[in-house]
């Protein structure tokens, strides 16, 4: 739904704003809508709810947000405001929307002292949730349940051949094979049982550079938190290496990925099974990458190497599956 500013004034309203503001829309971001607000010199950002997103799944979030904060997680993170009703979430026009308070920083830049950092915070989050219960249930399909995943691409294969193809098209449709190639890998890889038997815990769901706030050569926050969901933990970290480790020519840089790993484990260690698991999650996250880029970001610029890398990313993880493991776990 797009905001006029008479309609920005009657939601923050509800937020006993009612002095001028301006009105800012964050560069990055291609699955919801945000709006940051400037009021004086404090700024809030007004999300808008999406209408796929159950009750469950936000109040999940709220309450992990919330229980981070209690329980001493010292990075910054976008906690809800409560509106003068006393509640989370405001009502408008058929839509439903919330506001936290701007988390400050610079976006996250890859380098030797960073690549511990972020480590360091993953470990740090994943040791809080680990404790966490959280009374409301959102799970989503885990790394190896793509059968929805595979319909999805063959309906975009099976679109009619009248249409003109575009450039993203056609990178898709070339490479579709061998995306539904690793998807039959998976759903009958017979490490799904190592799968099932690993703990699942709150997960931030979407941890990469773009969510990863800076200040002072110091990691100060992170954002995001909309696919947060109870999973294996190191579905986080192949989510973070799909999206900031991944060299132009679709391989891993495992340089810094066992730095990464190599920090992560002296504050939680990951266990021989995960692990083992740890190249199908990468392939399960970069074939999820590959299609969403192309599904969601068709008027991105840079999404036409993103879409290309991802895939060829997935490819050599299949290819590279036992040295992965072997590097990483030593």
């Amino acid at each position: 739904m797009s905001l006029s500013n008479a309609d920005l004034k009657n939601i923050l309203a509800n937020y006993k704003i009612i002095s001028d503001f301006k009105v800012k829309k964050p560069k990055t971001g291609i699955s919801h809508k945000n709006w940051i607000i400037k009021i004086n010199k404090s700024k809030l950002v007004l999300r808008e709810i999406r209408d796929d997103e159950s009750e469950q799944d936000i109040l999940f979030e709220f309450e992990l947000l919330n229980k981070l904060t209690k329980n001493g997680f010292k990075y910054k993170i976008p906690n809800p405001i409560k509106n003068k009703s006393k509640k989370f979430i405001t009502e408008y026009k058929n839509k439903k929307y919330w506001a936290y308070n701007f988390v400050e920083g610079d976006l996250f830049k890859l380098n030797k002292h960073n690549i511990k950092n972020i480590a360091k915070l993953i470990a740090e989050f994943h040791k809080i949730t680990k404790t966490i219960k959280i009374k409301y249930i959102k799970k989503w399909p885990g790394p190896y349940s793509l059968s929805r995943f595979r319909l999805q691409i063959e309906e975009e294969l099976n679109k009619p051949k009248n249409i003109k193809l575009t450039t993203y098209d056609k990178i898709f449709f070339k490479h579709s094979k061998i995306a539904l190639e690793l998807t039959d890998y998976l759903l009958f890889s017979p490490n799904k049982q190592i799968y099932d038997a690993l703990p699942k815990i709150p997960i931030q769901g979407e941890i990469y550079s773009e969510n990863i706030l800076v200040n002072k050569n110091k990691i100060s926050g992170i954002i995001d938190f909309e696919h947060c969901r109870n999973e294996i933990k190191i579905k986080d970290i192949c989510r973070f290496f799909v999206r900031t480790l991944v060299k132009t020519k679709g391989q891993l840089d495992i340089s810094f990925a066992k730095q990464f790993i190599k920090e992560y484990n002296k504050t939680f260690s990951l266990s021989k099974e995960e692990l083992l698991i740890l190249p199908d999650v990468l392939i399960s996250e970069a074939l999820n990458a590959f299609y969403w880029d192309y599904v969601l970001g068709k008027d991105k610029k840079d999404f036409k190497k993103r879409i290309e890398n991802s895939i060829m990313f997935a490819d050599w993880c299949f290819k590279n599956r036992k040295k992965l493991i072997k590097e990483l776990s030593h």
